[in-house]
């Protein structure tokens, strides 16, 4: 029996730092970090110490790791 991972989209925004990102995947910020790092999500460096994220390219990924993402 398989588990399929869903989750929705329209509750998160267009772009988003990895504390909201980290809130609306239930995951901590340690993980969003970590996932950015390894660069399994495209990030953007808006200052020295920030970033930010695209919705697509979280679709994008939580496509690659088998969530049947929804908007």
């Amino acid at each position: 029996m398989q588990i399929e991972n869903k989750v929705r989209l329209d509750s998160i925004s267009e772009l988003y730092t990895a504390d909201t990102l980290a809130k609306g995947l239930k995951v901590s910020r340690s993980m969003i970090y970590y996932l950015r790092e390894m660069g399994k999500i495209k990030s953007y460096q808006i200052s020295p110490t920030k970033y930010v994220f695209k919705r697509e390219d979280v679709k994008e990924y939580l496509k690659s790791v088998g969530y049947a993402v929804t908007d």
